[in-house]
Order: C-alpha cells, then structure tokens, then sequence
C-alpha cells in the first residue's frame, strides 16, 4: 500500500467518524443537549369513586376529576381545597376541568416545598374526602449539557486535535519509510 492510499484511508476514517451537524429541516440530535423540560407541578389521589389529578399552571390549580370505575370526567361537583393556612372554592372552567387562583398563603411556586392539600368533593350522589401533596420543585437556571455537533464526545475538540496530530505522524512516518525504500 502506498502513502497517498494510507492516507486517504486514515482521513476517509477519521471524516466518517465524525457527527453529522444538522441542516435545515433536519435534526441531528442536538435537541437532547438542551436542559430537559421540566413538568408543571402535579398529584393524583385516588378515592373510593373518584379520582382527582391536580396541576399547578402559572398562578392556578387546576383540578381533573373522573370517576374511578370507567374514567369518565365529573363536571357536577363542589370542590374544596385547603391547604396550611388558607382554603378556597374550586370553580369548573366549562371545559371538564375544576380552576383555583393560587392563593398567596402557597407562597411563591420558585422557592419550592411540600404542600399538603385536603380535597373535598361533593354533589347529590356521592362526597370524597382526599389527601393529597403537592410537591413544587426548587426552580434553578438551566444548564445544558452542550451544544454543537461535539456533543456527547468526551474531550470533543481536543479529540480532532490529537486525531489529527495522530494523522499528521503517519504520514510523516510514512513518508520517511517510502524515503529509506526508494533507491
């Protein structure tokens, strides 16, 4: 094999080993080095006909009620909540869902902390009475795990760079034996 043939193959390795970067309308991954979205603060409780999944959207709780046996959502009801120091009247939106403003005894939803909240559900037919903890995490700034095509790659640019010193050395290499070789 000659030294124009090695070469070739030690760079046609060296680019396929390479990540792809994306162009437009494509992705190549680079969503993933983003911070992870994070999940608006929830719970789900469970009695003994009803069960209640609870969201913290902006400055609301929104509530989600369905009926235990087949899931299907109860709009008819009066719902409670009351948590340490503060109780309020949930009120349904019209669209299957129950809305309570945040009150100001929560206290702010970026400090984070445990809330445990008493839920009261009632109409003609049946009542509940369920527990249940909402769990606000501590906001912090998001950090992403790096961007560009070198994601993922340990050492990233300073990987090409000794690749391609390591290169630069076989040819020298191979270049002084086809020297020593010809006549």
């Amino acid at each position: 094999m000659n030294l124009k043939s090695t070469l070739g193959l030690l760079l046609a390795g060296l680019i396929c080993s390479l990540p792809l970067a994306a162009h437009e309308g494509h992705d190549h991954g680079d969503e993933a080095a983003q911070a992870p979205a994070q999940a608006l603060p929830r719970f789900a409780v469970q009695g003994e006909a009803l069960e209640v999944v609870g969201v913290l959207a902006a400055d609301t709780l929104v509530l989600y009620v369905d009926q235990r046996a087949d899931n299907a959502p109860v709009t008819d009801l009066a719902v409670e909540v009351e948590g340490q120091g503060w109780k309020g009247v949930a009120e349904p939106d019209g669209l299957g869902a129950y809305r309570l403003p945040l009150p100001a005894a929560l206290g702010d939803p970026a400090r984070g902390g445990h809330h445990p909240l008493t839920l009261t559900l009632s109409n003609d037919t049946q009542a509940d009475l369920l527990a249940a903890e909402l769990v606000l995490s501590e906001a912090g700034p998001a950090s992403p795990a790096g961007s560009g095509a070198w994601n993922g790659w340990p050492g990233g640019p300073l990987l090409l760079l000794l690749l391609l010193a390591g290169l630069g050395a076989a040819g020298v290499f191979l270049r002084r034996r086809s020297l020593r070789k010809s006549p």
